[in-house]
């Protein structure tokens, strides 16, 4: 599965409609919030134990730690204990960054949502999709995956140009008409990330850093990949599979639709970062969050870079790629950020904690 995601599908929860484990932490409402914590901390250990989870969890409100755990760690040595500050692999929770990337650029006044993708990429093949097409994933592009283990030589990576040779060269028929349905695409997020390297005139990784990373103070935050000249990353974390690497292979030379590593730290910076506008104007980062209306009506609830509850509590993303699984949600009615962040554990667990937390603190 590339970096994702075909968990979201037009709904905000998809990616927890899992299977959940049988083994789950039992919480009792005359139990405090302390007692009830520390039985939710009992099942993750217990997890470790069996070799089940690696990996870290953090709920804070209104920017104030309420709960953290950090069990496992950043290496198959088992020598680097994860901690807040682990820079793990965000997967698709990357595609927030591609997103925000591309509102600096409309911020800036160097491009528009709603002009073509051929206005800034003049090699790409398809006339009528938008840059908001790209962003609500609502282009009915291919996925490059199939394309590539069609036609790519897999004795070398596959970067962003090697993908757009590809679409020029084959040009695979659409899966719609763009902007009348919704398909959750890696590709689309490929595509931004070029335009933000053809429109900035930077490469996509010194962007993130320069316009989010470092005015953030997000110190354990970059993209990383197969072709990072600087290799140097002492924050890094591996994905596994039991006691066996699973981390980066060929199709890591791609940005945009993954290959950001942050912290829990740093993630949290990040939500309040977004509720107080550092970055993005206020009407600018609204539009993020608001639901795509078809011409037949229906609506889909994914934004830009966010998948959105119909009742505007709350929005989420969540990722899957080689060894790390991740999610992020805000719950805009508590102000609150639920943060999990694994290396070598099963999705299912995901939704188990999420919904932990929510009985927990009541968000």
């Amino acid at each position: 599965m590339r970096k994702t995601s075909t968990f979201f599908l037009g709904l905000v929860f998809l990616i927890f409609l899992v299977i959940s484990t049988n083994s789950e932490p039992r919480f009792s409402e005359t139990n405090t919030q302390e007692k009830n914590a520390q039985l939710l901390t009992s099942w993750l250990v217990t997890l470790y134990q069996q070799g089940e989870f690696s990996g870290v969890v953090l709920y804070a409100e209104k920017g104030q730690i309420k709960y953290q755990q950090s069990l496992g760690t950043a290496d198959i040595h088992g020598k680097k204990p994860l901690s807040l500050d682990s820079s793990f692999n965000l997967a698709s929770v990357s595609k927030q960054f591609t997103a925000t990337a591309i509102m600096l650029l409309k911020q800036d006044g160097k491009l528009e949502y709603d002009q073509t993708v051929q206005t800034y990429l003049t090699e790409f093949p398809y006339g009528n999709i938008t840059v908001r097409h790209l962003l609500n994933h609502t282009s009915g592009l291919t996925d490059y995956i199939k394309l590539a283990k069609k036609y790519w030589d897999r004795s070398k990576i596959f970067t962003n140009d090697d993908m757009l040779a590809l679409f020029a060269k084959y040009k695979p028929e659409l899966e719609f008409k763009p902007g009348s349905a919704f398909a959750y695409s890696n590709t689309g997020y490929v595509v931004l990330s070029e335009i933000v390297e053809r429109v900035s005139g930077s490469t996509f990784e010194s962007f993130l850093s320069q316009r989010i990373f470092q005015p953030l103070n997000m110190k354990n935050s970059r993209v990383f990949n197969l072709l990072s000249k600087d290799k140097t990353f002492e924050t890094r974390v591996f994905g596994k599979k039991g006691n066996k690497l699973n981390d980066l292979i060929i199709l890591d030379g791609v940005t945009g639709d993954g290959a950001v590593y942050a912290s829990a730290n740093d993630l949290l910076r990040w939500d309040q970062a977004i509720y107080q506008n550092k970055l993005i104007k206020k009407e600018l980062q609204d539009e993020a969050f608001k639901p795509v209306t078809f011409v037949n009506g229906e609506k889909s609830y994914y934004g830009f870079g966010w998948s959105l509850s119909k009742n505007k509590d709350y929005v989420i993303h969540a990722g899957a790629w080689v060894g790390f699984s991740t999610v992020i949600l805000r719950n805009f009615v508590n102000k609150s950020v639920t943060i999990i962040l694994t290396n070598n554990s099963n999705m299912k667990y995901l939704k188990t904690i999420s919904e932990s937390l929510g009985k927990i603190f009541g968000s």
